[in-house]
């Protein structure tokens, strides 16, 4: 079986301060399914202060205490999608960890699988959509925090890669869903 290995732009800028998301993929040839073996998010805890600090900027009756909306623990999820088709592939259970946890790892038994041909595996890329689940009530809106996209074409090299991003940063405000 070969196995490839990259980090995406590792050059280009300094990922320790950064929020980072590591996926490991495989292809089977035979069943045309791409299998998200793990998914691995390290430096939780920048996205977390990126949240409270807008929330912050937008609520000012919570400026005594940051962490009263909040609690001890962060809830969140993440949606894979297709692209170019933005196709939703299936979302993760709600998860929770700790403010004091900075990472936090998907396994096998969290994870699908989904069917794509060897032909298209050039022209498409995984999109993975972190989301913190909302606590505010009524609505309890689940506010989107971060994405990263991730190319299939070095399925065709190797039957298993492993890459490493940063996540984008999204704007919280812009950015909500309802379960």
């Amino acid at each position: 079986m070969k196995k490839a290995a990259a980090v995406a732009n590792p050059a280009v800028e300094d990922i320790t301060d950064r929020a980072l998301a590591q996926i490991q993929i495989s292809y089977d040839r035979n069943g045309e399914h791409v299998f998200v073996e793990s998914l691995a998010f390290e430096n939780l805890q920048i996205l977390d202060n990126f949240l409270i600090n807008s929330n912050l900027n937008s609520n000012t009756s919570s400026s005594n205490n940051t962490n009263t909306s909040n609690g001890d623990s962060i809830a969140f999820y993440c949606r894979f999608r297709l692209y170019p088709e933005k196709r939703s592939l299936f979302q993760t259970k709600i998860v929770r960890c700790s403010r004091s946890q900075t990472s936090y790892l998907f396994d096998a038994k969290q994870l699908n699988d989904f069917e794509l041909t060897l032909e298209q595996l050039n022209n498409h890329s995984i999109e993975i959509l972190l989301y913190r689940v909302g606590t505010t009530k009524p609505a309890y809106k689940d506010i989107r925090i971060a994405t990263v996209k991730y190319d299939l074409a070095g399925l065709n090299d190797a039957e298993e890669i492993s890459l490493k991003k940063p996540l984008d940063e999204c704007d919280p405000s812009s950015l909500i869903q309802v379960r």
